[in-house]
């Protein structure tokens, strides 16, 4: 039976076998195996189905499965489904409660002998209840599980990629091979159809349902509640809201295994079935060309027709593209190049919420960012740019004060996914969560020291910066003083107007500056060490001490760019130096007296 399917088997003995193997999926008592195999299990699981005879007994067990104590009665029950799986006219479950299934979906399949279990799966989400059921059970015993005959595909994959694989296991060392030079198409076509049928259920998921029950009542009941209809109607709905809510996870083993699904699927947003099927016509409409060329191409071109993109399709790929941005563990094109700058500047930030990718951008422009750590981030500060959703933490924390700030008649006019990102930049001093403009700040650093971070500036600025920043690196505040030093000359009115509001910001604050940031970090170490940011404190800090050894020069050049009045120094100084002015004359109060308060003729208190 197990050889049944090898080269050089003899057709009359294969003849045989087929028919013996036929006749036990009918009923469980024939054979030798199974009955002495599953006697107790199945008397206390199956009484009723045992009494009857039949193949009632043996569906039972499979269903049953997990409940089943012999391993022995597991693995011959696992071996019986497998024969099924391989031909479905040796489980009869799936023969007979498919039939008008398979006349409606699968005819040429069933004439021909082919496989019609594969085309049965394509058309899973409209099969009737029984047959969904059965094609269910098949994948949670054989296809979803450890597959022999998926291995067997695979053998020369395994010994090639996965040498060092666990044995029993080797199947998560071939889905991280899945696009590696050296994955066999056979082999490929296995691991696919594996991975989707996992993504198409909860459940058929051992260590995800494990580690994530309790989480998945608790934060999805709605789409828990579905997915005990073990029939691929929940269209994998919990597995995505899980992921959504991944930051609200509080079980480790549960969050490790999210972290493996969102990586999967943000590399290819065609596991989630249902953004299968919303993208459908989508797919054939602006990327039929791309199908051939793999899950890459398709995710590439989606996001390049995005505005022209149906409702549906749309809104999936926009969600896919959020976790991207708020978890780098699911972000393969940020988590690969970063490796070293992460473990560099990042290793004690928390992560969830976009916090580790936030930290890198913050570090953009840092001696010890690699060349592809730093093109990865700057098309992710490209995507934070273009929608404030991209940005979890500015999303999260201001959502009131845009409420508050929206009526302004600059924020009522502008459209856009960036609408929300223009109007609190714009606004950012009229923020009250404190929160929200800590966040805000952090995003206004970043477009002082890198222009393409603003919201706009892409689709405003490229015809400018073409014509007369062409021979400037982008970066380290070098577009925002060419474009500044052409102000007068550029074209795009909303191009000026982006500049303008940049300088104006980094003019105000210190914290801002990108120039005093990087000029001054010994100073503000030095001088400044416990001054909170924020109403101008750091830049008059740093003014007060211009003067003093050890101030240096390209940091005095630094703070010729902030909006330092002599008013505003005087002030500062008069404010710095009250304490020590306080104690003078209260150790002269002679003299105070002696003048009648109003101090010796010439002195200015």
């Amino acid at each position: 039976e197990d050889h049944l399917r090898d080269d050089g088997f003899p057709p009359p003995c294969r003849e045989h076998v087929e028919e013996n193997l036929e006749a036990k999926s009918h009923d469980w008592r024939l054979g030798h195996v199974l009955p002495k195999a599953c006697g107790a299990d199945v008397k206390r699981l199956c009484p009723a189905e045992a009494a009857a005879g039949g193949g009632e007994a043996l569906e039972c067990l499979e269903k049953h499965h997990e409940d089943i104590k012999s391993q022995w009665c597991q693995k011959e029950v696992s071996r019986r489904a497998g024969h099924a799986a391989a031909d479905i006219k040796f489980g009869r479950a799936a023969k007979e409660g498919c039939e008008a299934d398979i006349q409606r979906f699968c005819p040429t399949e069933q004439q021909d002998g082919k496989d019609v279990h594969a085309c049965l799966l394509q058309h899973k989400a409209n099969l009737t209840k029984a047959c969904a059921q059965a094609e269910w059970r098949l994948a949670q015993l054989v296809w979803t599980s450890r597959n022999e005959h998926g291995l067997q595909l695979c053998r020369s994959t395994i010994a090639k990629l996965c040498p060092g694989s666990p044995s029993d296991d080797p199947w998560r060392c071939l889905e991280d091979h899945l696009d590696s030079e050296g994955m066999t198409k056979p082999c490929a076509g296995a691991v696919h159809k594996r991975m989707s049928l996992k993504h198409s259920d909860f459940h058929l998921n051992d260590e995800l349902s494990k580690q994530c029950a309790g989480e998945a009542k608790r934060l999805c009941p709605e789409e828990e509640a579905k997915a005990h209809a073990r029939d691929f109607s929940s269209g994998g709905a919990l597995i995505t809201c899980l992921i959504g809510l991944k930051d609200k996870v509080e079980a480790p083993g549960c969050q490790v295994a999210l972290s493996r699904k969102a990586l999967q699927r943000v590399e290819n947003p065609g596991l989630d079935p249902l953004a299968r099927k919303a993208c459908r016509q989508d797919i054939v409409k602006f990327c039929q060309d791309m199908k051939g060329k793999g899950p890459a191409f398709v995710k590439k071109c989606l996001a390049q027709h995005k505005e022209e993109l149906t409702p549906g399709c749309r809104e999936k790929t926009h969600f896919y593209q959020k976790v991207a941005s708020s978890d780098i563990s699911a972000n393969k094109a940020l988590a690969q190049p970063c490796m070293e700058e992460k473990r560099k500047f990042c290793l004690q930030v928390t992560p969830g919420e976009g916090r580790v990718v936030q930290c890198l951008i913050d570090h953009l422009h840092d001696e010890g960012i690699g060349a592809r750590g730093r093109k990865a981030l700057e098309g992710e500060q490209a995507k934070r740019a273009s929608d404030i959703s991209f940005n979890p933490l500015i999303s999260k924390f201001c959502a009131q004060d845009y409420e508050q700030i929206k009526v302004e008649p600059f924020c009522v006019g502008l459209q856009g996914a960036d609408a929300e990102l223009k109007c609190l930049v714009k606004f950012r001093e009229a923020i009250k969560d404190p929160d929200c403009a800590r966040h805000v700040q952090k995003s206004v650093q970043h477009h002082s020291a890198d222009l393409r971070a603003a919201p706009g500036f892409k689709a405003a600025c490229a015809g400018d910066v073409k014509t007369f920043c062409k021979d400037e690196a982008p970066g380290a505040s070098r577009w925002r003083a060419c474009l500044k030093k052409h102000l007068g000359e550029l074209a795009s009115a909303e191009c000026r107007a982006i500049v303008e509001q940049v300088e104006a910001q980094g003019k105000k604050s210190a914290s801002v500056n990108y120039l005093v940031r990087q000029k001054c970090k010994e100073e503000k170490a030095r001088f400044c060490p416990h001054v909170q940011a924020g109403k101008s404190r750091v830049a008059d800090c740093l003014a007060l001490h211009v003067l003093e050894q050890h101030f240096g020069q390209e940091c005095k050049e630094a703070l010729q760019t902030l909006d330092l009045s002599f008013t505003k120094l005087a002030q500062a100084r008069l404010e710095h130096a009250f304490s020590d002015m306080q104690d003078w004359i209260n150790s002269n109060s002679g003299v105070m007296n002696r003048w009648g308060g109003a101090g010796p003729p010439g002195v200015l208190w």
